[in-house]
Formats: structure tokens, C-alpha cells, sequence
């Protein structure tokens, strides 16, 4: 996280002109967690060790630091602030009032009163404290399906003040929020989530941006809708969760025939990912959790941290190491099977047997819990069949898609 601050400083002299005080009367930025200067000095330049300077908060006039006759006085400071101040003593002596803050918080934020006297004088200036962060990219994830196209919701945390959140389709236009709601932790720092409708007609990446005008930065996560010019991607630039039922189901639907396609797992952590590939029911579930079995019209494999299983009742843990990043993923409506192939070495994986597809259609099914990974379609007419599909294994450098089957392009 990163925090900015920003100390504006106006001057206000007291009575006796034997006393003045001035600010640089520029911004003076640091980042929390850092130690940030208050300046503030005395003009014309004399020797401040013998004097009593106080810093204030405006708001609270609460003391914040006190220096007297070369002592600091720490009994007055108010709690906030106990061990987080120090006047910076190389130049008190040339008139150098300056209040050094470790430990910057967003709850540092406000006016300060910079204030000095002797037994004949006093007087003060206003420094003005901006405190500022920049939070964390933000998180996109998938809600249920709403006024005819699917909840998309971005959150982002670790953020002062408040920023804006704005949604951008892939051609650039920015999207109405449909609600955004906001909160503050315990440190004072603010998380914003907002949601946006994605409806069919929307393809390609849809970007969240979270901005602060304050420090004029912004972050930017995208969540990839749907995958164009020979590749489809179920991917997005920050952990998909997807609420619920935590899957994404494929566009096309195939009644009959055979039918296989290539998915590629791919990302930085495969050791550590999470996710799962099959097929669907198209009746299967869609608003609330359930067990992914067979019984609920699923029928798939799912890695977790490097143990692939079949997401059969009771699991299946599968003996193999390392887990396959190429697998075929093969249909037969008319068999009523579901198989699974290492794409590198044509070895069979897995194979659901007298699958109860009921009649109805069936989709491809994913699942994607990991941050940095993706699932890729490769988008090729497969030369050969599965052995369960009565050929030869699919040749590894074959991709094939789901809208193309043995007999060429399915019919949406």
C-alpha cells in the first residue's frame, strides 16, 4: 500500500513581531509507514532551543509534541501520537521548528497548529496534513444471474480518502455501476466494491478501475467475457471467485454425437492453483452451492494445489504427478461418456462411464480459483478421436474447440 501526505502550511503571526513563523509553502509528500516532516520555521532565522514549541491538532487542539528548554515533554501528547513524534533537533538551532511523524495513519489527516513563544512573544502557522493511499488491485468475481445477464462485482481495499470505481468494456466506454457500497477498517483505510450487469452482447475484457483523484493514480483489474479470433479464455487479471457456484459454464450445447476439445492451464502458480474442468447438465444448478458430482450434473476433474481427483461421490484422488496442463476433455452423448486425456502423452486420465445426461444438453464446464491462472480453449478441428470415442488418441499438437465435433461446426 502506498500513502501519500501532503502538508500545505499558512502563516499567522501573533502580536509581538519578535516572533515570526514560516512554511515552505509547497506540498511536502511521504508514505505511511515512513516518517513524514511537518515543516515549519522561525523568520528571521535565531536559535529556537530556548523556547517552548507545541504542535497541535486544529480540529481536537489536542498536543501532538511539546518542546520546552530543550525537553520534550511527552506527558501532554495525546495517546495517537505517544513514540510516533520527534522535533528534529539539527535545527532548532538555526530556527527550525520541524516535527517529524513516524508511522503515518489515515487518521493523521487534518489541520496541525505549529506554535512557538517565550515570556514576551508567541506565534503560530497552520500546516495543513493530506494523507492519502493507494489499496490494492482490484478483485473481480462473479455473482448470480440478474435482470438478464450475470453480476460482475470489483472490490479493491487499502484506500484514503475514498476513490472512484469505474467500469470500461473492451472498446473503452465506461459502464454504469448498478450499486457501489463502501466501508472503512480499523485503520481508517477504505474498501469499495461496485457491480455491473454484463449482459450477451458484451464480449471481450471488461476492465474495473479504482482511482484516487487525491493522488491522481489508479488501478485496474479486467475479467475476460468471452475469447474471439481462435482462442477462448476464462481468465481474468485477479483471483476469479466466482459467489455460489463457483463455475462458468460454456456457450455451446451439444444433444448427440462425439465431441472433444483441448484445455490448457496456464499461469504462474500451477503448483499451487486450484481448478477444475468437464462437463454440465444445462440444467445444472447456477444461484446457489452445490456438491459438484455426477449427481448434480457434473462431471469433471479438479486440481487442488497438485491432487488431481475425479469429482466423483466419494473424490477420486488420481496418482498422478505432475498434474497434466493439457487435457482433452471428450464427449459422447450417444455412449453417454465423459473422458479425460493427457493431451502431452495421449495416456487416458479418467473416464465417467453411463453418465445420465437425461436427454438435455450438455455444456463445457470450468472452474478457476486461483489467482494468475487461466483455462484455454484451442480452436481446431480435431484429426482424430479419443479410444473412447472409437479412434486413435487426439495427436497432443491437435487443438480442437468444443464448436467443432467429428462431423465439423455444432449448431448453436
Amino acid at each position: 500500500l502506498g500513502f501519500t501526505l501532503t502538508f500545505v502550511l499558512s502563516q499567522n503571526t501573533g502580536a509581538s513581531l519578535a516572533l515570526r513563523v514560516v512554511g515552505p509553502g509547497l506540498s511536502v509528500t511521504a508514505t505511511v509507514g515512513q516518517d513524514g516532516v511537518l515543516p515549519c520555521h522561525l523568520s528571521p532565522q535565531r536559535d529556537a532551543r530556548t523556547l517552548d514549541v507545541r504542535w497541535i491538532r486544529a480540529k481536537f487542539s489536542e498536543t501532538v509534541h511539546h518542546y520546552r528548554n530543550g525537553q520534550d515533554l511527552y506527558r501532554e501528547q495525546v495517546g495517537a501520537y505517544a513514540w510516533r513524534t520527534e522535533l528534529v533537533r539539527d535545527g532548532l538551532s538555526a530556527g527550525s521548528l520541524d516535527l517529524r511523524i513516524t508511522g503515518l495513519r489515515p487518521s493523521d489527516d487534518g489541520q496541525y497548529f505549529c506554535t512557538v513563544g517565550d515570556a514576551h512573544a508567541y506565534a503560530e502557522a497552520i500546516v495543513e496534513l493530506e494523507v492519502s493511499a493507494t489499496g490494492t488491485d482490484p478483485h473481480l468475481s462473479l455473482g448470480g444471474y440478474e435482470a438478464g445477464g450475470v453480476r460482475v462485482l470489483c472490490r479493491s481495499a487499502g484506500w484514503y480518502p475514498l476513490p472512484q470505481l469505474l467500469w470500461r468494456n473492451a472498446r473503452g466506454q465506461h459502464l454504469p455501476s448498478v450499486s457501489q457500497t463502501h466501508s472503512q477498517d480499523q485503520e481508517g483505510l477504505f474498501e469499495i466494491e461496485g457491480a455491473v450487469i454484463v449482459t450477451g452482447s458484451v464480449e471481450g475484457p471488461l476492465s474495473c478501475m479504482v482511482r484516487s483523484s487525491r493522488l491522481q493514480q489508479e488501478r485496474e483489474s479486467s475479467l475476460h467475457i468471452a475469447g474471439t479470433n481462435g482462442t477462448a479464455r476464462v481468465s481474468c487479471s485477479w483471483p476469479l471467485h466466482l459467489f455460489d457456484n463457483s463455475c462458468v459454464l460454456g456457450r455451446e450445447e451439444f444433444r448427440e454425437g462425439r465431441h472433444c476439445w483441448l484445455v490448457e492451464v496456464e499461469g504462474q502458480w500451477l503448483n499451487y492453483s486450484g481448478w477444475a474442468v468437464g462437463v454440465a447438465r444445462e440444467s445444472v444448478e447456477r444461484k446457489k452451492w452445490i456438491d459438484r458430482s455426477p449427481d448434480e450434473g457434473i462431471w469433471a476433474l479438479q486440481n487442488i494445489e497438485g491432487l488431481l481427483m475425479s469429482l466423483t461421490w466419494p473424490r477420486n484422488p488420481l496418482s498422478l504427478s505432475p498434474v497434466p496442463t493439457r487435457i482433452w476433455v471428450c464427449l459422447d452423448c450417444t455412449q453417454q461418456q465423459v473422458s479425460f486425456i493427457n493431451a502431452d502423452n495421449g495416456v487416458q486420465i479418467f473416464t465417467f462411464t453411463a453418465a445420465s445426461f437425461n436427454g438435455e444438453s450438455i455444456r463445457p464446464w470450468f472452474l478457476l480459483c486461483t489467482w494468475g491462472i487461466q483455462l484455454c480453449l484451442r480452436d481446431s478441428t480435431p484429426k482424430t478421436l479419443s479410444p473412447v470415442l472409437g479412434g486413435s488418441c487426439p495427436s497432443p499438437d491437435t487443438p480442437a474447440s468444443p464448436l467443432l465435433g467429428p462431423a465439423g461446426p455444432a449448431q448453436e
